[in-house]
């Protein structure tokens, strides 16, 4: 039966959370193992303490100072987001932990949907909470996951590596809620990609368990599966061999159910200029922001401009090529296969995406980043400079970005006020429309 949620605190409810506090802990303690940063036998953290910790430390503070900036009222008045309403908290409402194999799109959110589900123990005017409050919780493992032993950058990469997840000109869409955990999901496996072997059972078996339980969450897996036979490739080791079989596996069970996206008369997309303004926009908004729209687009500029994003990406690609930095190619292959594989998705209109859909380009703006920090670039002032103009537009050239407070739309008194009182509980969420077209049904 679907889970019961409670609009306040009833007698008991305290052993109830406590337990799930109890769990949260557990899987901490499980990431930990998996990272290389608790040694089981002692229970008590090793090596990480008096060199990684602080700096790690440091690092969330900074990116949660970040998020702030970017989203203050995701701290001050949780909301839903579109699918996290309409989908997952509905969802669990009408079919309980079934849910949690339910395909949404067209592919599996086994880690959102578990997010979801273990939300529903609790009181539900704080499911909002919860779901923002796991969502920042996901980048701060994808931060421990960095700054562990598994990857061998110095302290002072690995800060700006975990920086660069949200000091992005990207919008804000891929922040605070579940429906786009399909995108930040997929960091662990471009991650796991270049992570180094495993140096224990415990972190071979998280390694399987973070490439199942991440590639079930997102459609980009079935562009990553190239980034761990180059990985195989290029190491020979056995445990990259499962890793890479492994993955095309989950890569088989997510393909499964994605052909209800595609319709038989239009699974080719059709090559028109459009393609090449939404491509030198994005690409452009990396570098100057807003500003970039004050370029008008003529034929010949469309040339020279997909001719600098072609020489520019092909520069970094064959210097990694050539200097065999395997990270370095890994990372930006990853982004280009995704950034492909949105523009495929957006085949039927990309027009829209010429202004709107950030999110969809979130994955290739950071790994532009990545691949910059790990290329062996030179000489090295042009590497930086690079990063500084990539870093300069976030500052200053995107202020639409920053700040963003979300409509109000009382989610709280809402759930108090129908829950009890009517059979059906359809309550309006955002994003915003005219007229409203996201709720959160409640029966």
């Amino acid at each position: 039966m679907p889970p019961t949620f409670f609009l306040s605190y009833p007698l008991g409810v305290e052993k109830q959370m406590l337990g799930f506090t109890h769990l949260c802990c557990t899987m901490g303690r499980i990431l930990s193992l998996g990272c290389g940063c608790l040694d089981k036998r002692s229970g008590v953290i090793r090596g990480f303490l008096s060199s990684a910790l602080p700096v790690c430390l440091l690092c969330i503070a900074a990116v949660t100072a970040v998020l702030y900036w970017r989203r203050p009222d995701a701290f001050n008045n949780p909301q839903f987001w579109a699918e996290d309403g309409s989908e997952f908290f509905t969802d669990i409402f009408r079919l309980g932990a079934r849910s949690l194999v339910l395909p949404m799109a067209g592919y599996f959110h086994i880690a959102a949907r578990l997010v979801a589900w273990l939300g529903s123990f609790l009181p539900v005017r704080y499911a909002p909470h919860w779901y923002e409050f796991a969502s920042w919780g996901l980048l701060v493992s994808i931060i421990v996951y960095i700054f562990s032993r598994r990857f061998s950058f110095g302290l002072g990469v690995k800060f700006l590596l975990a920086i660069a997840l949200v000091a992005t000109t990207v919008d804000n869409e891929v922040f605070f809620n579940l429906a786009n955990w399909a995108t930040l999901t997929s960091f662990f496996w471009m991650l796991l990609s270049i992570s180094r072997e495993p140096e224990s059972k415990n972190q071979a078996l998280f390694d399987v368990l973070i490439l199942a339980l991440a590639g079930l969450n997102t459609p980009f897996v079935i562009c990553f599966w190239p980034l761990f036979l180059l990985r195989w490739l290029t190491r020979q080791t056995r445990h990259s061999l499962v890793l890479f079989l492994l993955c095309l596996a989950v890569t088989v069970i997510q393909i499964w159910n994605m052909p209800v996206r595609i319709s038989a008369g239009s699974a080719l997309p059709v090559w028109n200029k459009v393609y090449a303004d939404v491509l030198i926009y994005r690409f452009g908004f990396m570098f100057l922001g807003e500003q970039i729209y004050q370029l008008s687009l003529s034929d010949p500029l469309r040339i020279y401009g997909l001719a600098i994003i072609s020489v520019f990406y092909a520069g970094l690609l064959w210097q990694a090529i050539r200097d065999k930095n395997w990270d370095a190619l890994s990372i930006l292959g990853g982004g280009i296969l995704a950034g492909a594989l949105s523009l495929y998705v957006a085949r039927q209109n990309p027009g829209a995406w010429l202004h709107t859909g950030g999110r969809h380009f979130y994955i290739p703006t950071v790994t532009l980043v990545w691949g910059l920090l790990l290329s062996d670039l030179r000489p090295k002032y042009i590497r930086w400079a690079l990063l500084g103009a990539l870093w300069v537009a976030f500052l200053f050239l995107t202020p639409n970005n920053k700040n963003q407070v979300l409509p109000d739309l009382h989610w709280a008194g809402r759930t108090a006020a129908c829950i009890g009182a009517q059979p059906v509980c359809k309550i309006p969420i955002n994003p915003v429309w005219d007229p409203p077209v996201w709720f959160a049904t409640i029966r």
